[in-house]
Formats: C-alpha cells, sequence, structure tokens
C-alpha cells in the first residue's frame, strides 16, 4: 500500500471514529442535559411544594394567633361585662331604702338568729341602719348596739356567750357569687331558644 494511501485511510478511520465519538458525545450531552432539566423540574416542584407548605403553616399560624387574639378580646369583653352588672348589681342593693332594704335586713337578722342558741343576743348594726331596724328589734326585744362601720351596711353582727357572727349583704353575695356568674353569663350570653327557633323555621321554608 502507497504511503500517501496509508495516510488517506487512517485519516478516513480518524475521521469516523472522531465523527462517532462526537456523536456520541452529543448523544451524552443531550442525556445530561435531559436530565439536569428534569432535575430541576422536579427541583422547582419541590421547591413550589415546600413554599406552598410553608405558606399554608404560616397562615395557618396567622389564623390561629388571629383567632386566639379575638377570643382572648372577646372573653375580656365578656369579663368586663358580667363585672360591671355584678358591681351594679351591688351598688344598688346598697343604694335600696324604705321596706325593700328593711325586708332584706329583717331576711339576714332572722338568718343569724336562727344559728345561735343564746336567748339574750346582742346585735350590733351599722347606726344608720337603725331607721330600718329599729321597730322588728323593737318588737323582739334584741338588745341592738350602734356603730358606724362600713361592714354592717346592710348586715349585722351578733355577739352571743362568746360567739361572734356576722351576716350581711356583700358576705352573702360573695358567696353566692360563682353560681351567681353562672346564671349571669347564661342570661346575658345565651341565645333563647324560643327568639332562635322563627328564623331557623323560616330558613327551612326558604330551602
Amino acid at each position: 500500500m502507497p504511503y500517501e494511501t496509508l495516510i488517506d485511510a487512517l485519516l478516513e478511520e480518524g475521521r469516523t471514529k472522531s465523527e462517532a465519538i462526537v456523536c456520541k458525545a452529543k448523544t451524552e450531552a443531550e442525556r445530561l442535559v435531559h436530565e439536569a432539566q428534569q432535575q430541576c423540574q422536579i427541583l422547582d416542584r419541590e421547591t413550589d411544594a415546600t413554599i406552598r407548605r410553608t405558606r399554608s403553616t404560616q397562615r395557618t399560624a396567622i389564623l390561629s394567633s388571629a383567632r386566639l387574639s379575638v377570643r382572648h378580646v372577646l372573653l375580656q369583653a365578656k369579663r368586663e361585662i358580667l363585672d360591671t352588672v355584678w358591681r351594679g348589681a351591688g351598688q344598688k342593693a346598697m343604694t335600696l331604702t324604705g321596706n325593700a332594704r328593711t325586708a332584706i335586713l329583717n331576711l339576714l337578722l332572722n338568718e343569724i338568729l336562727s344559728v345561735t342558741s343564746s336567748q339574750s343576743p346582742r346585735v350590733l348594726i351599722d347606726s344608720r341602719e337603725r331607721p330600718y331596724l329599729e321597730d322588728i328589734l323593737r318588737e323582739r326585744r334584741i338588745h341592738v348596739e350602734e356603730q358606724q362601720q362600713g361592714d354592717l351596711r346592710l348586715g349585722m353582727r351578733l355577739e352571743a356567750d362568746g360567739e361572734v357572727l356576722t351576716n350581711s349583704f356583700a358576705g352573702r353575695l360573695a358567696k353566692a357569687k360563682p353560681e351567681l356568674m353562672i346564671e349571669l353569663n347564661r342570661l346575658l350570653f345565651t341565645e333563647d331558644p324560643a327568639r332562635v327557633q322563627p328564623s331557623t323555621t323560616t330558613s327551612k321554608r326558604e330551602r
């Protein structure tokens, strides 16, 4: 084989192998690019999903926090309403006059006398309560002493045989407060079924 023919043959073989190598390299490059694109798409989807989950978590946290804040505000308002009504009721009772005040003082007196066996108890009252209790105490021949102190307003203290008992509207009210607050809460904040029923009936008819 002439030298030139050998060179041509080698060059031709080199070109053929080169083209095969280039073609294979292109194919491999395209495969790698495709895989990279797929991985990028997967990563994008995962990123989007992560962002959505993060946003969903943040949204849930924000809404939960808002609900808690609203609940706290409503509970605080409810507590203030109950306290205001309660204070108002106590203050109003202290301003009672006439037969209404006499009736309450008489009930308190009967209660305190019912728990003592002494035949000659001594009752201490605020001097400002005397006009409402004077006739009752005289009729029942109960020894009474007058003082002027706030804790005996709308109430009295009994002393007999070393025993000291105090009974007052404020004290009775404080003891009954838990149960009364439950009832007050029900009356103020529970819907009356009788009022709800007509709208429910109307709603059913509309359907």
